[in-house]
């Protein structure tokens, strides 16, 4: 994996909010763990460009992280890994800029265990009173961390985690029994948390910021729209489904962009899960990680953006210097590019 640095002032976006002119657009390469005989899951990425994400090989699910091509394997020394089984072995899901990895790994018996990797060592992170399973699902700069439970009840609820105290986060709209609830997925560098809810309507993305939620759905989104992740930006990264078949989607500054990979097969078995593209991770430099199933199997990508939108205000601002001084505006390099 070649890394390319974008010659991006990234303090000139932070400081402004305004709009975009311009929606990305993408390019897409796929990877795959050197490991994987049965598939390979890229679920979260941070702002180095490291990768996180599972493999599937002949005993199971294992962790990985991939930095600029070089894999490193992540077994949760307490996963029992189980060829075939729905919950199985160690599924890294998400990466911070320190290298912290969060996930969840499995036993024979007792369900799902959250855990984070940090410089080597594994701990358990299971809420009190999950009885069915703890999953960690996201961790920012500060080393904040979010996921879901589920109680005896069977009604799964998102928390936090923050300087070793667990916080229930639930959706008010969300429903409440067996497989119903709220989903976190995503915590960036301002504390601002993305996740996902169902009600009787069906699946929604929600973003949760200064007490507040706000859904989100994807005007594409007939079957539902699950929002998996948040970068320091506060674009998002998520999936919908329509009637043919799942889609990743990014939502940047009020704009819905479409992710297909162009080899995905399409078709729907289970609303957000199986068949077309999966996407999971952004970064703050827009690039986007998911997956995809093609003829040959499940495949990690990465999708980069052509540019960096800036805002509206910026945009006018800069290219108003620009005419003065008889400057032309350049584009910038992508991020990085797998292969």
């Amino acid at each position: 994996m070649t890394q390319i640095k974008r010659l991006l002032t990234f303090a000139l976006v932070l400081g402004c909010n305004t709009g975009t002119v311009q929606a990305s657009t993408y390019t897409f390469s796929a990877f795959d763990d050197p490991n994987a005989t049965r598939g390979t899951y890229a679920t979260g990425l941070n702002n180095n460009g490291v990768v996180t994400g599972y493999f599937s090989d002949g005993t199971g699910d294992h962790g990985f992280t991939d930095a600029n091509g070089t894999y490193t394997t992540l077994d949760d020394p307490n996963a029992v890994p189980s060829l075939g089984a729905l919950g199985n072995g160690t599924h890294a899901l998400a990466i911070n800029s320190g290298g912290q990895v969060v996930g969840e790994y499995f036993k024979a018996t007792g369900g799902g265990h959250g855990f984070l990797y940090d410089g080597g060592t594994y701990t358990t992170i299971d809420v009190p009173g999950a009885s069915i399973g703890t999953a960690a699902l996201s961790i920012n700069a500060g080393g904040e961390i979010v996921g879901l439970y589920q109680g005896a009840s069977g009604t799964i609820h998102g928390f936090t985690y923050t300087a070793g105290t667990y916080t229930t986060l639930d959706d008010p709209n969300a429903l409440t029994g067996l497989n119903n609830g709220t989903f976190l997925t995503g915590i960036n560098a301002s504390g601002e948390i993305a996740g996902s809810y169902n009600d009787a309507g069906g699946e929604h993305g929600f973003v949760y910021s200064g007490g507040a939620f706000t859904t989100i759905d994807d005007p594409n989104a007939t079957q539902g729209t699950y929002v998996t992740g948040i970068n320091d930006l506060g674009w998002l990264i998520g999936t919908y489904t329509d009637n043919n078949s799942n889609h990743g989607f990014v939502y940047e500054n009020g704009v819905f962009t479409t992710l297909d990979y162009p080899s995905a097969i399409a078709g729907v078995i289970a609303p957000g899960y199986s068949n077309g593209t999966l996407g999971y991770g952004i970064n703050t430099s827009g690039l986007v990680s998911g997956n995809f199933i093609d003829a040959g199997g499940r495949h990690g990508f990465l999708a980069t953006p052509s540019n960096v939108p800036l805002p509206s205000a910026l945009y006018l601002f800069g290219s108003a210097i620009a005419a003065f001084f008889g400057m032309k505006q350049q584009k910038h390099s992508k991020p990085f590019i797998a292969g």
